[in-house]
């Protein structure tokens, strides 16, 4: 069933409400509904829809005072039903978070401290529902190489604020660049190694792609530059969806597909994103439909498909990887290394990887890279 993250007083299932709930049942709104896009999903499932990993975006109210206290899940949270749902009137949906310039805007450092702060709280439910001991804990969490480190000792603070508050004072806290961490993963899972010959491990995300270079298993070399999936899908030079490829050509294909089963929903969804005025939002969008419960049941749409199958868009992609591709095969060469034996991808954007090669083999990558 998931991990369950509320329990009830009231039997809703036979529409049993507390006078608060049966207040809002009377406005003609559902209460689940009610408290899955306020408040928390009885349960993080990916059957229902409801699970990690989770865009990095806060819902709350336009009206919210900035200047007051705010809190996690009583003025913001984390809006899981993003992309799949749509949203309350009055309350709006910010995305891209980490980015945010919040050393010099009060409004985006308390949506960050509010993200961290509920992320926190799912941990500590996590572990207590587990039978853990939330004074014998380790808390990793992961930064760009490209973070400045006025940034990063900031982040830091933030993180170590929120882990005494919702977990406990005593929690061990480090730090490690989002590149080597995937390294970490592929060497325990899949027994990769950088011994003999080095390794690269590359994360592409959405504003940045991190890479490391490492021989003998250590981190020889770091990289970071702006060119990763809003670069590819983005509205660069301040362009917008009416003018980006990619939503000219399959925007309409998808709405019609949606009408054509009836998907009243997620059109309605759709239109919400619309009103954003952003590509990178618009491209998420058509790629969350391929894991979408509610379509699996009546069609396939998967924008991933459509890409891999489209003989004019595809080879974008292709520009785009290769481009990545270069950039390393160069950097390694300028540091007087050897090829590498093994070349790691992770993060959102190498999705882009495995559209152009969806098979196990990944015989095109390799040739690409070769």
């Amino acid at each position: 069933d998931g991990d369950k993250q509320l329990m009830t007083l009231f039997d809703i299932s036979l529409g049993e409400y507390s006078d608060k709930a049966l207040q809002l049942v009377n406005k003609g709104l559902n209460v689940v509904d009610f408290m899955d896009k306020l408040f928390l999903p009885f349960f993080i499932n990916k059957k229902i829809d409801r699970f990690f990993p989770q865009r990095t975006a806060v819902n709350h109210a336009n009206n919210l005072n900035f200047n007051g206290l705010v809190e996690p899940l009583l003025e913001i949270n984390i809006p899981f039903f993003y992309e799949r749902n749509t949203n309350l009137a009055g309350y709006s949906i910010y995305t891209d978070l980490k980015w945010s310039q919040f050393q010099l805007d009060g409004k985006s450092k308390k949506q960050v401290e509010n993200l961290f702060g509920e992320l926190l709280f799912f941990i500590r439910n996590k572990i207590v529902s587990v039978g853990g001991d939330i004074d014998n804990v380790e808390f990793i969490w992961f930064y760009p190489s490209s973070m400045s480190t006025n940034r990063i000792i900031v982040m830091g603070e933030i993180w170590k604020k929120h882990c005494d508050y919702y977990i406990s004072k005593n929690v061990k806290i480090r730090n490690i660049p989002e590149s080597i961490a995937p390294f970490h993963y592929y060497s325990q899972r899949q027994g990769i190694s950088a011994t003999n010959k080095p390794a690269i491990s590359i994360d592409i995300g959405g504003g940045t792609t991190d890479a490391v270079l490492l021989k003998n298993n250590n981190a020889e070399l770091f990289t970071s530059f702006k060119f990763a999936g809003n670069a590819l899908f983005g509205d660069g030079f301040n362009s917008n969806p009416s003018c980006n490829g990619f939503v000219k050509k399959f925007k309409q294909d998808i709405k019609q597909k949606l009408a054509d089963i009836n998907q009243i929903t997620l059109l309605t969804v759709l239109k919400e994103i619309e009103q954003k005025d952003s590509s990178v939002e618009l491209i998420s969008f058509f790629f969350s439909l391929e894991n979408n419960v509610s379509l699996n049941t009546v069609t396939n749409l998967s924008f991933s498909q459509m890409l891999r199958d489209d003989p004019y868009m595809k080879p974008v992609l292709l520009l785009f990887a290769s481009a990545i591709v270069y950039y390393m095969a160069e950097f390694m060469k300028m540091a007087n290394l050897d090829s590498p034996r093994y070349l790691t991808l992770s993060g959102t954007g190498s999705k882009i990887f495995n559209i152009l090669d969806g098979s196990t083999t990944k015989s095109q990558i390799n040739l690409l890279v070769s």
